[in-house]
């Protein structure tokens, strides 16, 4: 990966700069933060154990796969709301649909 310019940044023998990390992490959709933390936090994401072959617990998931789990978990939400929104109106009579 040479997206800082150099090879010396990845093997450690020169540093980025703080531009070039917040770039970095814009486009690889990682939070600025976890670039200065000694390690980085552990995700829990129970309703992934139930979703495997045996219900075994995966090594690593992938960012995006978590990624994709928030997004889902957004729509989902979103729905819900718009649905009980839209039951409201048909209930009440309200004819703004």
């Amino acid at each position: 990966m040479q997206y800082f310019g150099s090879a010396q940044v990845l093997n450690g023998t020169k540093t980025p700069t703080f531009n070039q990390i917040e770039d970095f992490s814009k486009k690889a959709n990682i939070q600025l933060g976890y670039f200065f933390l000694q390690t980085p936090p552990a995700e829990k994401i129970p309703l992934l154990e139930y979703r495997t072959v045996d219900s075994i617990q995966l090594a690593a998931l992938s960012r995006n796969l978590i990624d994709t789990k928030h997004e889902m978990k957004n729509v989902q939400e979103w729905m819900k709301d718009y649905i009980v929104c839209l039951m409201s109106m048909i209930l009440l009579g309200d004819n703004f649909v």
